[in-house]
């Protein structure tokens, strides 16, 4: 963990579900996730608390100080999820995935 530079203390690991960040992240592979790594890295893929739901996303700054949680899979319908700075508070991110495991 260590060497992936991961705190393991504050490591957990999640089951993906469904479509949205395939390739990426096939539907059903473990995710181990980093809770203290909670700060928005552009471009790294994080498992956020937005409203009610809990989803895992790509994300990406943009210039304007907006920010898009971005779906690996767009081509099969899944277009980024863009937030202004005001919405930016209904966001939580939980943690950053560190590793994905897939069943060969």
């Amino acid at each position: 963990l260590r060497r992936l530079g991961a705190q393991a203390e504050s490591c957990h690991i999640i089951f993906a579900k469904g479509e949205s960040m395939q390739p990426t992240i096939p539907d059903g592979s473990l995710l181990l996730i980093d809770l203290s790594k909670s700060q928005i890295v552009d471009n790294g893929v994080f498992v956020f608390r937005v409203g009610e739901d809990i989803k895992v996303k790509r994300a990406r700054w943009r210039l304007d100080q907006r920010i898009d949680l971005v779906s690996d899979n767009q081509l099969a319908g899944y277009p980024p999820e863009t937030y202004t700075l005001d919405e930016v508070t209904d966001i939580q991110p939980i943690g950053r995935v560190m590793c994905i495991m897939r069943v060969p």
